[in-house]
């Protein structure tokens, strides 16, 4: 086999170039390197992801670990649940998404050598939720229609009260002219 030493003033190194070289075709690990909400980082635990509905988001910076330094790597990216295709990346090491809606999304990114045609996926999805706000939650929306419900309903009372008490009166002063005539026609 053939060797390869290099030296420096403190260390002396030996390796094997072709080996070497037959690592770089080798799949290599992507990671996600950073995670960003609403332009903050996130020091989360990344396995157990939550947001609230106002961290709607996220920017994610990802990178493939490679002996090439990772300078001929591009990148595809997709988030279940957001993205129906991949996104291909180019070389860049991002992604960005605003305004996400609540639910669950899983982001997946995966990379190769420019050239070649199988990708490499990471092995641990990123995998997190965006809450439901408050007012969207399904048991809001039942006290919201049963107390429109319960108003629209007093409403109504109170109307059909009013309408009563006038009747009456309109009644009382009808009977009020009705004995005033009675009472009349007996002095004649």
């Amino acid at each position: 086999a053939k060797q390869f030493w290099a030296g420096s003033r403190n260390t002396l190194m030996r390796f094997d170039p072709d080996t070497l070289l037959a690592t770089a075709g080798k799949p290599f690990p992507v990671y996600i390197d950073e995670i960003s909400v609403n332009g903050r980082n996130y020091a989360a635990d990344p396995d157990a992801l939550s947001l609230t509905s106002s961290q709607n988001n996220l920017q994610l910076r990802f990178i493939a670990l490679d002996i090439n330094s990772g300078k001929d790597i591009e990148y595809s990216y997709r988030l279940s649940g957001a993205d129906k295709d991949w996104i291909y990346n180019g070389s860049a090491q991002t992604a960005s998404y605003a305004n996400l809606p609540p639910g669950n999304y899983t982001f997946t990114v995966r990379a190769r050598h420019k050239g070649d045609t199988a990708w490499k996926e990471m092995l641990q999805p990123l995998r997190f939720s965006i809450a439901t706000p408050w007012n969207k939650t399904w048991w809001f929306r039942s006290l919201a229609a049963a107390f429109v419900l319960l108003l629209s309903g007093l409403a109504i009372r109170v109307y059909y009260r009013r309408k009563m008490e006038k009747q009456q009166v309109i009644m009382e002063k009808e009977i009020a002219i009705e004995q005033e005539r009675t009472k009349m026609a007996r002095e004649l």
